[in-house]
């Protein structure tokens, strides 16, 4: 299972920041430039979701191994 696909938000980044490179305003420029980012953090989010799911799913990690044990 897998949240999301960075590659995925860093071809739309990409797409915003040519987007961005035609806007005819500085407005446009400026937000198209801030979509990309929000695209980059996005991808950036989905790489620690999946590296933390593939820790707690690998079949040598069981849920036992995985979660820090409760201490009573």
């Amino acid at each position: 299972m897998s949240p999301g696909d960075p590659r995925e938000c860093r071809l739309r980044a990409a797409e915003c920041f040519r987007m961005a490179e035609q806007a005819t305003s500085a407005q446009g420029r400026i937000e198209f430039n801030d979509f990309a980012k929000v695209w980059l953090r996005l991808a950036t989010e989905f790489e620690k979701d999946n590296a933390l799911l593939d820790m707690w799913s690998g079949p040598e990690n069981g849920p036992h191994e995985a979660w820090p044990r409760r201490v009573a």
